[in-house]
């Protein structure tokens, strides 16, 4: 039997070294991007890459249903594939959400790396002041770079934690079933009174700390 095994083992590694000697190495390619002055993006097809175009069809035909506007993918700089959809073109103007802030802090860690700007600064030395509905004291405060920091390390927490968030939604308005969320607004209506703009970061903390308190309950009273 330990023999047999042996054998076996011993097949097993010059199959694959053989098939190791006979697979194609990849071509190194240079990262592509195109110059300040170029007109045109380069482009490369989907068969130079040896990925099934048969595919294509139905990947464009779900992209469709699911009403996408527009679907890019590049390797190594060059576009293989881009298809808009439901009426939009290139140059239609589209809002990016979520994808926005990956541009955005590309952007200012560029400018901060070119000494354009220097993130310990107050945003309205660049900008000047009055950006922001608060007097100048409380919008001075949002150069804290702790501060933009912990609502953005809180922010993407949210959006990748497992952690059900109550709903606001009204089914009816007694005061008995909805006590969670009329004491949030509650709360919330004082602090946007009292701190405005600088009022978000807390609403956002508020509402995660009572849907936890909630999970802790509901928990808590399944165990029971």
């Amino acid at each position: 039997m330990k023999s047999l095994f042996f054998l076996f083992a011993c097949f097993a590694i010059f199959s694959c070294s053989s098939s190791d000697e006979t697979t194609e190495q990849p071509i190194n390619e240079t990262m592509y991007f195109p110059p300040n002055d170029a007109t045109t993006w380069e482009t490369k097809t989907p068969s130079s890459l040896g990925w099934n175009e048969n595919n294509i069809p139905d990947l464009l035909d779900y992209l469709e249903q699911k009403n996408s506007k527009s679907f890019i993918v590049l390797h190594n700089g060059k576009i293989v594939m881009e298809y808009y959809f439901n009426g939009h073109t290139a140059t239609t103007p589209w809002y990016w959400a979520s994808a926005g802030k990956t541009l955005t802090t590309a952007v200012v860690g560029i400018a901060e790396q070119e000494n354009f700007i220097n993130t310990n600064n107050k945003v309205s030395d660049y900008i000047g002041t009055g950006w922001t509905s608060t007097p100048l004291e409380k919008e001075n405060l949002i150069s804290n770079n702790y501060f933009l920091c912990g609502i953005a390390l809180l922010l993407t927490y949210l959006m990748n934690a497992e952690l059900p968030l109550f709903s606001l939604k009204f089914k009816e308005y007694s005061v008995k079933n909805n006590a969670v969320k009329y004491l949030f607004l509650l709360i919330s209506l004082l602090l946007i009174f009292c701190l405005e703009f600088l009022s978000i970061p807390l609403i956002v903390l508020l509402y995660v700390l009572l849907s936890m308190i909630i999970n802790y309950r509901k928990t808590r009273s399944l165990k029971i």
